[in-house]
C-alpha cells in the first residue's frame, strides 16, 4: 500500500505539543437544569436545600433555562444536607477533573460551590468555596477550576453563600464536571 512504511520502518508523523484533552461528557446529571418535573422543588438529580436556609426556583427566558437561588439565612455551618447539591458519576482516583459553572450573581453578594467526597463514614468536605462567584452586575460569567480526585467514587457538588449576610443570590445556568485528561502530574 502506498504511503505506509515498510515492515520494521518508522516515520515521524507529527511533533506538535498536545495539551490534555477535555472529555466533554458532563459527569453531573442534568447539570444544565433542563429536566425539571412540573411541581418539583428542584431539577432532577438535585437535592433541595433546607427551607430555612435557601429557596430555589426555575428560571426560564426564551431558550435559556436555569435555577435561581436566594439564601434566607447565612449558611455558616456548611452542612451538606442543608445545601442545594448533586452527586456526580464516579470519578477515578488520581485523574484530573474540571468543574465549570456558568452563573450570574447579584452585585454585592457572593456564592460558591464546594466539593465533597464519600468516605466510609459518609460525605467529607474536600474543598469549601472551591469555585467562588464574584459579585457582578447580573452578567453571565463562566468559572473553571481543575482538581485531582483523591479517591475513586462520586463527589457531591454543593452551593453555599458567603455565610455572612442574608439575601445572597445567584442564577445558575449550568454546572459541568468533566474529565480533564490523564492523571495529574
Amino acid at each position: 500500500m502506498q504511503g505506509y512504511p515498510k515492515a520494521g520502518e518508522m516515520r515521524l508523523v507529527s511533533m506538535d505539543r498536545q495539551e490534555a484533552e477535555v472529555d466533554g461528557t458532563n459527569l453531573i446529571r442534568n447539570g444544565d437544569f433542563k429536566q425539571w418535573w412540573a411541581g418539583a422543588p428542584v431539577p432532577n438529580g438535585f437535592s433541595q436545600p433546607a427551607e430555612a436556609v435557601a429557596k430555589v426556583e426555575q428560571l426560564q427566558s426564551g431558550d435559556v433555562q436555569g435555577l435561581g437561588q436566594v439564601w434566607l439565612t447565612p449558611d455558616r455551618e456548611r452542612l451538606l444536607d442543608a445545601m442545594l447539591r448533586t452527586e456526580s458519576a464516579p470519578l477515578e482516583e488520581g485523574k484530573s477533573y474540571e468543574l465549570e459553572v456558568t452563573a450570574a450573581s447579584v452585585p454585592g453578594r457572593v456564592a460558591s460551590l464546594s466539593l465533597w467526597s464519600r468516605g466510609p463514614e459518609g460525605w467529607v468536605l474536600m474543598a469549601d468555596n472551591f469555585l467562588t462567584l464574584q459579585p457582578q452586575n447580573m452578567g453571565l460569567k463562566t468559572y473553571r477550576k481543575v482538581f485531582t480526585a483523591t479517591a475513586s467514587g462520586p463527589v457531591a457538588v454543593a452551593a453555599s453563600s458567603s455565610g455572612v449576610i442574608t439575601d445572597d443570590a445567584v442564577a445558575w445556568l449550568e454546572w459541568r464536571l468533566t474529565s480533564a485528561g490523564g492523571a495529574a502530574s
